[in-house]
């Protein structure tokens, strides 16, 4: 039987800040400019507000040889397609249209990959928590993360399928406001079965993580 191995994590707050801003920096702040812009402006000033955002956040990050997070990557190559959509025929449902064909294009990706040993969620999730080392090249947490694949592949084709009915179905604002949050909604559960998930194959497997400890102030 394998010795247990103990790895240590930063704080709680490093993981939720790391996280936050990328998923602010990819999707968030996009999606919110093109909202207020299109409202207020035209729908082609939304167009390059959004694109104008994701290409100026990919190029401060190569400027700057800063690590380039793959959602960032993956938004920001999106938007490119969907301006030129937008912008070539004019059309709002073929603009949104365009993430609903990712979704799908992703979760086949997770799938496509696992032939070749390679797991696109284990760089995703390296967007959103800081990883070291001893975990992330553990060849049993590797294994991990190709299973995982397939329940993340199973999400963005729900998500999919979903924000294309929504898009169909309902009004614009509708699918803004309910479909965002539908999504990010079956995102968030994936996110905490996969937690679950995590946590069971690391007991199973002798490894245990650490995060620090604060001790209380005494006073003065």
């Amino acid at each position: 039987m394998s010795e247990p191995l103990t790895i240590h994590l930063p704080a709680l707050g490093v993981h939720l800040k790391h996280g936050l801003k990328h998923l602010a920096e990819a999707t968030l702040i996009p999606l919110g400019l093109f909202y207020v812009i299109m409202t207020v402006v035209s729908l082609h000033g939304a167009l390059f507000a959004a694109l104008g955002w994701s290409l100026a956040a990919l190029a401060y990050r190569l400027i700057t040889r800063r690590p380039i997070p793959t959602v960032l990557v993956l938004m920001t190559g999106l938007l490119v397609a969907r301006t030129a959509v937008g912008y070539l025929t004019g059309s709002v449902f073929l603009y949104f249209l365009a993430p609903s064909l990712q979704d799908f294009v992703i979760g086949l990706s997770f799938l496509a990959l696992l032939p070749f040993g390679r797991s696109l969620i284990s760089k995703l999730a390296a967007d959103f928590c800081v990883f070291p080392p001893a975990l992330t090249d553990n060849p049993r947490v590797i294994r991990f993360f190709n299973r995982v694949s397939v329940l993340w592949a199973s999400v963005f084709l729900a998500c999919g399928g979903l924000t294309l009915w929504m898009l169909s179905a309902t009004s614009l604002g509708s699918y803004l406001l309910i479909g965002t949050a539908a999504s990010y909604a079956l995102i968030g559960s994936a996110i905490v079965a996969s937690l679950f998930w995590f946590r069971g194959t690391l007991r199973r497997e002798g490894i245990a993580l650490r995060l620090p400890i604060r001790t209380p102030r005494v006073a003065a």
